[in-house]
């Protein structure tokens, strides 16, 4: 576990983590917004501008990891909402409130889900194909 705590890569991508939930919320407001909750285009537009704001969400959120793990090796601040709210809100509470504990827990459950999701869409995928392929007849 000492090793978890230790890793630049865990902690630039927990707090990339933690960043990407108020980044998400705002790509998702300036959706509502643009698309007036769905009354302003048809559904094969809103799908489009849906897919495009997810696409920018995911290089918004590769941006935010590369810097926080550029930050990290040269050993200055990170520059994130989320620390900024750790540094200044959470220490001032009188529990103290640590997000820099729970960060490298949070990018390993991640890892652990990203891996698992993938290895149950692999499996899915080709029993598909199996299934797809056999008890065909000419």
């Amino acid at each position: 576990m000492n090793l978890l705590y230790q890793s630049t890569f865990a902690e630039a991508l927990g707090w990339s983590l933690v960043d990407s939930l108020w980044k998400i919320g705002v790509l998702w407001l300036l959706y509502i917004l643009f698309t007036a909750n769905g009354k302003k285009f048809t559904a094969a537009k809103r799908y489009s501008v849906a897919v495009l704001i997810l696409g920018f969400s995911g290089v918004w959120f590769l941006w935010g990891f590369v810097q926080n793990y550029r930050n990290l090796i040269a050993g200055t601040q990170i520059q994130s909402a989320a620390n900024y709210f750790q540094l200044h809100l959470l220490n001032s509470l009188p529990s103290g409130g640590n997000l820099q504990v729970a960060v490298p827990f949070l990018s390993f459950i991640y890892l652990l889900s990203v891996a698992f999701l993938s290895v149950k869409f692999i499996v899915a995928f080709f029993s598909g194909r199996r299934g797809l392929h056999s008890q065909l007849y000419p």
